[in-house]
Parts: structure tokens; sequence; C-alpha cells
């Protein structure tokens, strides 16, 4: 059980601290509050550009930051959900996962839906934070985000996850898909 589950979920729990931890540092930093108030923030709806450097404090601060820690939690209790289930489902050999590949796409696409909810609300519906973000920036932050959300939790799956349950990733089924077709090719 602890090479199965404990270890892969403490590796997942330290990664992600990393990234909250990286992500608040980085936005408190005066080169993110510029980059936001050039790139994200709308400044020309405010009438006094003292006021632009105070709005893009609170879209740091009451969006982008809560935002950044609660999506990460979400990503990392739907990873540990991954290996509690590769434990508990009580499969002992490789080849029988395959079977449960939508068990991996079912928590996957769940946490995604948990992803927009929360990105919605930190960073559309909190008043300091959707005030000022402009359309085209909040597309390409979401679009961003889930393709480096998408690929941290699908490599973190593939290396974390035991040799029993790898059989139920996509990329695995795309692998045996590619063998099998290159095999009656020959």
């Amino acid at each position: 059980m602890f090479q199965r589950t404990i270890f892969p979920s403490i590796i997942v729990l330290i990664i992600y601290g990393l990234f909250i931890a990286a992500g608040i540092f980085y936005f408190q930093l005066d080169t993110f509050a510029t980059y936001s108030m050039l790139n994200l923030l709308d400044i020309d709806m405010l009438f006094d550009p003292d006021l632009a450097y105070d709005a893009t404090i609170d879209f740091i601060r009451s969006g982008l930051t809560p935002a950044i820690i609660f999506i990460n939690i979400i990503t990392a209790i739907s990873l540990i959900a991954w290996f509690m289930f590769g434990e508990f489902i009580g499969i002992n050999r490789p080849g029988q996962a395959k079977k449960f590949i939508f068990v991996w796409l079912g928590i996957y696409l769940t946490q995604l839906l948990i992803f927009f909810i929360l990105y919605y609300y930190f960073l559309h519906f909190i008043p300091d934070a959707d005030d000022y973000l402009k359309t085209s920036a909040s597309a390409f932050l979401q679009l961003s985000l889930i393709i480096i959300n998408f690929l941290i939790f699908f490599i973190l799956s593939i290396f974390l996850s035991s040799r029993v349950i790898k059989t139920a990733l996509p990329m695995s089924i795309l692998v045996n898909l590619f063998y099998r077709l290159r095999k009656k090719s020959r």
C-alpha cells in the first residue's frame, strides 16, 4: 500500500505544494504586476492611472492567487483519488486494468469541471478580479492553464501510478493500439 498509494500521494502533495509556493511567490513580484497591467487587464477603463496599479494588485490578490491555490489542490486530490482507485480496485496483474481507462478519464474530466468552476469563480465572479480582465487574456489564461494542467496530470499519472494500473492510462492504450496496427501491417 505504501509503494502504490502513500508514497505517490506524498510526492504529488510536495509537487503541487511547490507549484502553489512558486505561484504565490511569482505573483507577488512587481514584474508580474507590471505584466498584468500591460497584458491581462484593460486599464484604459480606469480614469486614474494611479488606480491601475491598485486594481492590478486587487486582481492578483483576490483572483489569481486563490485560483492557483485551489486549482492545484483539486488537481492533487484527483491524482490521489486515481492512486487510491488503483490500490483498492483489486487489480493484481497489469493486463486487468485496461478496462478502467474510463475511470482515469472520469477522474480527469471531473477534475477539469471543478477546474473550470474554480477558474470562473475566482477570475470572473469576484468583483475585484473581473472588473478589468480582458476577454482575450482570460481565454489565453484558460487555454494555457488547461494544457499545462493536462500535461502535468498526465505525466504524474504515468510516472507515479503503480505498474498494475498503468495499463489503464490513455498513453498505454494508444501505444497498444499502435503496436497492434503495426503488427497487422506486416
